[in-house]
């Protein structure tokens, strides 16, 4: 029974890596996207450049510190060390600006972006990395067994419970501080179980639950002061961790502004922003009725009430402490959305749409620009069509979109040419009014929207609208007829759409992002959009060509353990693309919570920690084969195509009955496809390490291959496939590469 309690507490640290990982990664993805503004590309960024540094922890830094007599010690203080550098690296990401020398409330650009990235993973997922290796070597010494499997397993499990604990507890119960307090708390009782043998343990644990519980009871105070590094000459107000994202209320003098996720949502009171956005579309109609409004707080819904017509309003916003938060905060909106004439719905806006069959006179959307995924999908046809079939026959639909007053660059041009042509796909008559801020005006009978400086002040004086701004003055300006000639100038016939599942509108925002940060990158990211599907299917087959004829050239070679190394590095960039394009493309579909992110993360390891077992025990009974390694390989070539008609299939499902079963199919998607990473990745230790001599130097070598791949394919996929390519043709590239992979070994049987 002792024998049998020690095991299971000695399994408590390896466990720990990856119950610590998997949340302080889900985290630092939390902070790193408020730090740039709601910015996607900080997922397959932080993931690349956590991968990168923990490939280096395991594959290096075993080289320069090689493990010592009493490894179990060494593993404690690298543990302790962790509890120190969880703290630390939480104040450096909402520093970090401050440290490369970039004011805080500027926007930063996508070098910036990497250099910040690399500074505050590094200490952390080095860590990480070694501590892997010197587990593997505890492990080996304590059982006289092969080690990295049951290790590799026992990480995997950690990280699905991690996964899980972040899901339903952390992001909805605690602060970001807090997180990562517990994560330091967790560290610190791995060390303390593999210290406390050998030190008096009172004086260990005193010292340490007296500090703990010394910043537990300040961890609100001092998540106010990291929230002030985000918000400069800013109050802060409120701050709070929710499914749905961080949300930050901050007041500037007299105004209260509304942050989500780090992208700024709308200020209250802002009367120029709130008359732009409804009066100049319910203007367009002759008597609205019934209006939708998608986000844009409470001051829109304040000026709809002006116009003596409008008897029902549905306002959308997804996230419910949002509005609970509001009513607090900005004076007047608590008696405001009691209204009897405003009806909240706390839900996506795109489930609402599709789902509710209420016709409406006027539709707002009232979201920034594309700038992720998440938002693009309120600009691709799909949506257009869906705001289409709720619209009354003379209704009118508005969005808005950032640009610039005078000078239209070419990207711009580009962007808002491809826009255009998407709406006019669904939507016959359109009339853009030019500004900072243009204001979409769409319908689906021709010729109903106009610009009229004279039309919209007479129907300003038949409701008797009191406004501040929206007076004749001003319309006759924003709406004179050189500068709208000036934006129409600038739109280009064009055949491209935005659509879903190929996100332009996200490939265009992050180009303009980029251009204005740097040229260079630019030109690099514009030069990889002209490289279509075609040229990357040849390209990889060239590079699998040129490998088979030197299969046959150098024979002396040893070609299966190569094989084994290039379907590590293969898998690895296939499963983290895949883990990318399922979170993207359950996000496209159902709407982004930070939730359903730590719930498929978990998913995924939990699905390499069953997919591991089950390659340990099969192999503790049998020799591991080649056969069966290549067999593998196949199968995730085919899985990847199933992923494609699971994903097009959803679409379908989304207007269905049982359009709830989609986030169970996401969840068993990256659980499978996790599984098959752990079966090939445990299978590959048993088939590439043969003697305990190799183990110091292959089962990090090994660990490492499998991260370095994974690190290349969460940043090719995130910055350059997704955005260029779209997820489909993304994910016929993986299926094709793991095919490829496939074939060689096939062909290569004979000297396997």
């Amino acid at each position: 029974m002792q024998i049998h309690k020690n095991q299971i507490l000695n399994s408590v640290p390896i466990i720990a890596i990856g119950m610590i990982s998997v949340p302080m990664q889900v985290l630092m993805m939390q902070e790193l996207i408020s730090q740039f503004y709601g910015n996607e590309l900080c997922i397959g960024t932080t993931l690349a450049f956590w991968l990168i540094w923990t490939a280096t922890g395991s594959g290096l830094l075993p080289k320069l510190l090689p493990a010592p007599i009493r490894v179990q010690h060494r593993i404690a203080i690298i543990q302790l060390a962790w509890a120190f550098v969880i703290p630390c690296t939480l104040w450096l990401v909402r520093s970090a600006k401050s440290v490369i020398g970039i004011p805080a409330a500027e926007m930063a650009g996508f070098s910036h972006m990497l250099i910040i990235t690399t500074i505050v993973l590094g200490p952390f997922c080095l860590l990480s990395g070694y501590l892997y290796t010197l587990v593997c070597h505890w492990k080996e010494d304590e059982t006289r067994r092969f080690s990295p499997p049951r290790v590799y397993t026992l990480e995997s499990i950690g990280a699905g419970l991690g996964g899980l604990l972040a899901s339903f507890i952390f992001i909805r119960a605690l602060n970001s501080f807090q997180i990562g307090l517990f994560l330091s708390g967790f560290s610190l009782f791995s060390a303390w179980i593999l210290l406390s043998p050998h030190t008096q343990r009172l004086r260990f644990t005193l010292p340490i639950l007296l500090g703990y519980c010394i910043l537990w009871y300040f961890s609100v105070s001092i998540q106010t002061r990291l929230d002030a590094l985000y918000f400069p000459n800013q109050s802060i107000v409120l701050s709070k961790n929710t499914p749905y994202g961080q949300i930050h209320i901050t007041r500037l003098q007299d105004q209260t502004n509304v942050y989500q996720n780090g992208l700024w949502m709308y200020t209250s009171p802002d009367p120029l922003s709130a008359e732009s956005s409804v009066h100049f579309a319910l203007l367009q109609h002759p008597a609205p009725k019934r209006v939708l409004q998608i986000s844009g707080g409470v001051d829109l819904l304040r000026e709809i009430l002006k116009h003596p017509s409008v008897q029902h309003i549905d306002y959308v916003e997804i996230n419910p402490a949002l509005i609970q938060m509001i009513r607090r905060q900005i004076p007047g909106a608590k008696s405001l959305v009691t209204d009897p004439r405003i009806h909240i719905h706390h839900m996506d806006a795109r489930q609402y749409i599709d789902r509710y069959g209420t016709s409406y006179d006027v539709i707002l959307s009232n979201l920034p620009n594309p700038y992720t995924n998440q938002l693009n999908r309120f600009y691709t046809l799909e949506f257009f069509k869906a705001v289409k079939n709720r619209l009354n026959s003379q209704g009118i639909f508005t969005f808005q979109v950032r640009a610039e007053e005078n000078v239209i660059n070419p990207e711009l041009s580009d962007f808002l040419s491809m826009l255009s042509a998407t709406v006019r796909d669904v939507f016959p008559d359109l009339t853009i009014l030019p500004g900072e801020v243009q204001h979409w005006l769409a319908s689906t009978t021709p010729g109903l929207t106009f610009s009229n400086p004279d039309r919209l002040q007479s129907r300003i004086n038949e409701r008797r609208l009191q406004t501040r701004y929206i007076r004749y003055y001003f319309i006759q300006y924003t709406l004179s007829r050189d500068r709208i000639a000036q934006v129409m100038e600038q739109i280009h016939p064009t055949s491209q759409r935005n659509t879903d599942f190929k996100p332009l509108g996200y490939y265009y925002d992050t180009v303009l992002w980029v251009a204005h940060f740097s040229h260079g990158f630019k030109t690099v990211y514009q030069e990889f959009s002209k490289l279509h599907l075609s040229r990357w299917i040849f390209f990889i087959a060239v590079l699998f060509l040129i490998i088979f004829l030197l299969q046959q050239w150098k024979k002396t070679l040893r070609w299966r353990k190569l094989h084994i190394l290039a379907s590590i590095w293969i898998v690895g960039f296939t499963e983290i693309s895949l883990e990318i394009i399922l979170i993207l493309g359950f996000q496209i579909l159902w709407g982004a919570t930070y939730q359903i992110l730590a719930i498929l993360i978990a998913s995924y390891m939990l699905g390499l920690s069953l997919g591991s077992l089950r390659a340990w025990k099969l192999y503790q009974l049998k020799k591991a084969r080649f056969e069966t390694f290549r067999r593998i390989q196949a199968i995730v070539s085919l899985y990847v195509l199933l992923c494609i008609g699971t994903v097009l299939f959803s679409r379908w499902m989304l207007h269905q009955p049982f359009h709830s079963l989609i986030p169970p199919v996401f969840v068993l998607l990256t659980l499978f496809a996790g599984s098959l990473g752990g079966f090939q990745f445990v299978l590959a230790n048993h088939l590439y390490i043969h003697s305990k001599k190799e183990l110091s130097h292959q089962a990090g070598f090994l660990y490492s291959s499998d991260l370095s791949g994974s690190a290349f394919g969460a940043f090719i996929c995130s910055v350059l496939l997704i955005p260029i390519l779209g997820i489909i043709h993304c994910l016929l590239l993986l299926s094709l590469m793991n095919g490829c992979i496939s074939v060689l070994m096939y062909l290569k049987k004979n000297n396997a």
